[in-house]
């Protein structure tokens, strides 16, 4: 988050808070924002493993305030939804042993069955 827009933010920049810089190597939300739009999925889900990204939550959610009364009545049937690994304020944590984040890990691991509880039926 910078001057309250949010960033994802490619591991090797080293200057994270440098608007500037962050323009030029980063992807700001509202770009991604404007992609989302240009599908025509009803539902959409966007699953982010990155620090503060609980912050882009609101903004990537949102489809603009033409669509609002749209939205509304479509309520129960279209959208955007977003998991987010950390909130606003918060870091996600990567491990190299990983190669990715403690969330995209555990997600990986539900995809592939292991979150199948009592009594494991596979659902």
């Amino acid at each position: 988050m910078v001057d309250d827009r949010f960033f994802f933010i490619p591991s090797e920049s080293a200057r994270l808070y440098d608007l500037t810089s962050l323009k030029k190597d980063a992807i700001e939300a509202n770009a991604l924002q404007d992609k989302f739009r240009n599908i025509k999925a009803l539902k959409q889900l966007i699953v982010m493993d990155a620090c503060q990204s609980g912050a882009s939550v609101e903004l990537l959610a949102s489809r603009g305030a033409a669509e609002e009364k749209a939205i509304a009545q479509l309520s129960r049937s279209a959208g955007i939804h977003v998991m987010a690994s950390a909130g606003s304020e918060q870091f996600a944590a990567e491990f190299t042993e990983l190669g990715h984040g403690i969330f995209t890990y555990l997600l990986i691991k539900a995809l592939q069955g292991e979150a199948d509880g009592a009594p494991k039926d596979g659902k």
